[in-house]
């Protein structure tokens, strides 16, 4: 049976490798999403699909600056304090929201709760 996240969350899932455009890639085909569907639609929904914006740490400033060095306005910084994240602070790309089959959810980070 497929995992079923809850908006808020923050799981692992299977990413393309390879894009079209500016589509959002990843290099080992994992990464992580904030789970931004509404509950009754992820649980009721006949396709099993959930929408999510993915995270990246490449994007954050690492000298102690809380900005996402692209300057890209729909970029937003998560803090590991804020979410518990596993590794670092990172970037929420809001510009690549996208609806993900729960058949690619792999598992929870921490099975946190954002307040996003």
């Amino acid at each position: 049976m497929c995992p079923t996240p809850s908006r808020g969350e923050i799981w692992w899932v299977r990413w393309p490798i390879h894009g079209v455009g500016h589509e959002e890639t990843s290099k080992t085909g994992q990464r992580m999403i904030l789970v931004v569907s509404d509950d009754r639609f992820t649980r009721n929904n006949p396709h099993r699909m959930v929408f999510g914006i993915p995270l990246t740490s490449h994007d954050y400033a690492q000298n102690g600056n809380s900005v996402c060095i692209s300057n890209n306005p729909y970029h937003l910084v998560i803090t590991r304090r804020d979410v518990q994240l596993p590794h670092s602070d990172s970037c929420l790309m809001l510009d690549q929201t996208r609806a993900i089959s729960s058949h690619n959810i792999l598992f929870a980070t921490y099975m946190c709760r954002s307040t996003v």
